[in-house]
């Protein structure tokens, strides 16, 4: 059997690599780095001579300082390194729920003396609540900072050893046993980058137990902790559903979803699991209200957006995802706590010789002349998160439809930047109402508006009589003259189809245009403007802020500078 090796990075200068972790605490948020083994050696031939050497480790047993201790002790006497001994080892080990970093040192000759650091570098107190808490983080990290194939979490840490963290039934009950009793501290933990706000469904505790439960198929074990879970919170049903049907318990599944939607219809991940489950038979039409329902209950969201524009490609009703997807709410990406460690002055990474192979080993030089210019600077391979959840569902559609079709679908869908400029270089004054994109791909139909003369679907004599009441209002207190503010020729009602509202600037006061800018008396003047007859208050009042914007010239520049869209109605003519 060969013994495996341990990788050593090698220091400038002795504990740089402590000091950089203690540096570092006040600004993690989530699960934290994995756990630091740092040494410090002594050369057998030089016996003043030392130093630092440290590597990373996942998956040892951090339920108490003596199982960190047993791990550095077996670094200390390893049989391999014969020309230095080590004289003291710290092992750190992060606690996400109490912002604590567990540290166990070893000093030889001496003893083992286990405390924690606080953000702020004062030593506490270790107790076996702070270990236990520990040791579940150290689980999740471990599934975390997991290989997956992609090759980044080995970029982004030199020299880590990953164990398994469960090897025996033993210790799945001891990580299922600490699981329950912390379940609802879960959100402190953060979550996946595609999640706004941390809930009790949606953590990272959650997504380790699913990752364990799916890698090891211990649906069992993951059904019987979720349903006493479930005794004391029905927002846990979600999970037990999930892990249901990954066992084949689709019926069982059903009923459940079926008694926690009664009670909790409102409840985003039920409905997203309840669409998830209508997608994966085949039955898009059930999934869609099930994903409306979603997307009514968290419209701040990614997820329940994204499930909808999925049901809508699935329909193949390109306008409405296309509509959807601009409709999603995008967050900033928040990488995982990696360690950001000095640079070293030297690493040492044994690796078998029976595992090297120069065509893997030697950097691939590739002529940059045989790619074309354009697909040099594509961005597509920097998107995480949302983003690259975002970028994925629209390629999906590309391969389904084509580009060609992709770019039509898009024109009939949206007004974009350089159509907005020659209709406005036109001089075109047509006032076209435009719906909100959100309501639009909820709604599932457009109701069309053509120059003003068409009513809507849906549109009945209530709600004419209620908009004209509204701007009868507004325009009797515009023209009050009670008003201190109300300008010297307010704005005569005209003919509900045409918007005609006098400019508060004559065109003698104001040569440089119709926008506010400094240095004019005339654009400072206090006025209140009429609102616009196709645009009661009311109506106003209903749109949601992360809805796309209507036809005037400061809200398009608005939307060209955010990249926000506008539903296209009709073409100005």
């Amino acid at each position: 059997m060969v013994v495996p090796a341990v990788p050593e990075i090698i220091e400038e200068e002795i504990e740089s690599a402590v000091d950089s972790r203690n540096e570092s605490l006040p600004s993690l948020r989530e699960l934290g780095p994995p756990d630091l083994v740092h040494l410090v050696k002594q050369s057998i031939k030089s016996g003043n001579k030392q130093s630092g050497v440290y590597h990373h480790v996942t998956g040892i047993d951090a339920s108490s300082s003596a199982s960190l201790a047993a791990y550095v002790n077996t670094i200390i006497y390893s049989p391999n390194d014969k020309s230095s001994k080590v004289i003291s080892g710290l092992y750190c080990c992060y606690n996400a729920f109490s912002r604590l970093d567990m540290r166990v040192e070893v000093k030889i000759p001496g003893g083992v003396e286990s405390y924690c650091i606080d953000e702020r570098g004062d030593k506490r107190v270790a107790s076996d609540a702070l270990w236990m808490e520990t040791f579940l983080c150290g689980v999740l990290r471990a599934y975390a900072y997991a290989d997956d194939g992609g090759g980044e979490s080995i970029k982004k840490i030199i020299g880590v050893r990953r164990f398994d963290p469960i090897t025996s039934t033993e210790m799945e009950h001891k990580f299922l046993d600490a699981a329950e009793r912390l379940f609802f501290k879960g959100p402190q933990l953060g979550s996946e980058p595609e999640v706004q706000v941390p809930n009790i469904a949606s953590n990272h505790l959650t997504t380790g137990l699913i990752s364990y439960i799916h890698t090891t198929g211990r649906y069992t074990s993951g059904i019987n902790l979720f349903e006493k879970l479930r005794t004391r919170d029905l927002e846990v049903s979600s999970l037990l559903a999930r892990v249901m049907i990954s066992a084949d318990e689709e019926v069982q599944a059903v009923k459940l979803l079926h008694d926690a939607i009664a009670k909790l219809p409102m409840d985003y991940s039920l409905l997203d699991c309840q669409a998830t489950f209508c997608q994966s038979k085949g039955r898009l039409d059930w999934a869609l209200e099930c994903a409306k329902r979603g997307v009514t209950a968290a419209p701040s969201e990614f997820g329940t957006w994204a499930r909808l524009a999925e049901v809508y490609v699935g329909l193949e009703q390109w306008d409405l995802a296309l509509l959807t997807l601009n409709s999603c709410p995008m967050f900033t990406y928040n990488d995982k706590d990696f360690p950001r460690m000095p640079e070293p002055a030297h690493v040492l990474l044994p690796v078998l010789r029976e595992s090297i192979l120069d065509e893997i080993d030697e950097p691939t030089n590739y002529d940059g002349d045989q790619v074309h210019q354009s697909l040099r600077k594509l961005h597509a391979a920097g998107y995480k998160g949302t983003f690259l959840k975002a970028y994925s569902l629209l390629t999906e559609i590309t391969a389904k439809i084509g580009w060609d079709q992709l770019l039509r679908v898009r024109s009939q869908v949206f007004v974009m930047e350089e159509e907005y400029r020659s209709e406005k270089q036109t001089g075109s004054s047509q006032n076209v109402s435009n719906p909100n994109a959100s309501t639009v791909a909820l709604r599932g139909t457009p109701s069309p508006v053509i120059n003003g003369n068409t009513k809507p679907e849906g549109h009945t004599n209530g709600d004419t009589d209620s908009q004209a009441d509204d701007e009868e209002t507004l325009h009797e207190k515009h023209t009050s003259p009670k008003s201190p503010f109300s300008p010297p020729n307010s704005a005569t009602i005209v003919d509900s189809s045409i918007e005609k509202p006098e400019h508060s600037i004559t065109p003698g006061s104001c040569q440089i245009g119709q926008r506010l800018h400094l240095g004019c008396s005339s654009c400072f003047r206090p006025q209140i403007h009429p609102v616009p007859q196709q645009a009661p208050l009311r109506a106003l009042a209903r749109q949601p802020l992360h809805g796309t914007v209507r036809r005037s010239a400061h809200l398009h520049n608005m939307a060209n500078r955010y990249g926000a869209g506008s539903i296209r109605e009709q073409r100005l003519s």
